[in-house]
């Protein structure tokens, strides 16, 4: 049986090369991790387990309180900025900082300016629906090509119209195509177009 090796003991091996009496008074004695208020064992280049595995990994010894905030512009454009376990888009923190309230999961947040990239809040319509935020961008759409937001364009002959020009349907939206277009379509005059 393997005995203690500080001379005199006969006390049963506890670990390199001590009995549990003489291991622990030894423990106190042995290097510790350079990092201020760690205490632990060191391990390799003077520093715990711990700390030399977070430097191996972030390149720097020293942990971080707070998860290091990224910011990433997915391919649609959109930049999103958080933690490796939580992204949130930008445009839509800087609406909720502007409420001063969270924004509800199901509110799309509209660009006035369709720039993705540009997060100026005054640049920012928090919109209550998906359909709001729809009619936002056919409006715009219309304002840029007529000059008149109440417009809408035919998908089949391409021409802006009045609305009243349309069918409607139960829900209050409109037929994408003007009516002359349909029922010259309904007679078989021309192919069908895809819709753009």
């Amino acid at each position: 049986m393997k005995k203690c090796s500080i001379p005199g003991c006969n006390r049963k091996y506890h670990g390199r090369g001590f009995c549990q009496k003489h291991y622990v008074e030894q423990k106190s004695e042995w290097p510790i991790c350079s990092i201020e208020g760690c205490g632990r064992k060191r391990k390799g280049y003077g520093l715990c387990q711990l700390h030399y595995r977070h430097l191996k990994e972030t390149g720097s010894p020293h942990l971080d309180k707070t998860p290091k905030r990224t910011i990433y512009v997915d391919p649609r454009g959109y930049a999103s900025e958080g933690t490796s376990h939580a992204m949130t888009y930008t445009h839509r923190l800087i609406v909720e900082k502007a409420l001063k309230k969270p924004l509800r999961t199901d509110a799309p947040v509209h660009h006035f300016d369709n720039n993705k990239t540009n997060n100026v809040n005054t640049n920012l319509i928090a919109c209550d629906s998906k359909s709001y935020h729809v009619l936002l961008h056919t409006r715009t759409k219309s304002f840029r090509a007529t000059g008149n937001p109440k417009l809408r364009q035919c998908y089949i002959c391409k021409n802006w119209k009045d609305p009243e020009h349309f069918y409607t349907r139960k829900n209050g939206g409109h037929i994408a195509a003007c009516k002359p277009c349909l029922r010259t379509r309904a007679k078989g005059h021309f192919e069908p177009t895809k819709r753009i």
